[in-house]
């Protein structure tokens, strides 16, 4: 669960596709509007509750697992699945390349 932002996010405005983990089809657009290591706010097309399991794509850069922190649609919270480390490498090529 969910337990409070451990790393600092910056503001950004990037494109995503965001997926319920268990679906198999293709996700729907949604904005990035800040992004850290741990997590990333978003403006979503539709209501997911909080906790659940989903896929954040961003562009050329790839797909990660997050799960919904919370959820105030049309604006919601991840927190991504993979370490910091990992991310920190994203966030790097998104700074780099965008997506």
């Amino acid at each position: 669960m969910y337990q409070g932002r451990l790393h600092e996010r910056k503001d950004v405005a990037l494109a995503g596709n965001i997926r319920r983990s268990e679906d198999a089809l293709p996700g729907a657009d949604c904005e990035i509007l800040d992004l850290s290591v741990g997590g990333a706010k978003l403006k979503l097309p539709m209501a997911i509750p909080a906790e659940t399991a989903v896929h954040l794509g961003l562009g050329n850069i790839g797909e990660f697992a997050a799960t919904l922190a919370w959820s105030r649609p049309p604006l919601a919270g991840v927190y991504f699945k993979d370490g910091p480390e990992v991310m920190n490498e994203v966030i790097i090529a998104v700074a780099l390349y965008g997506t």
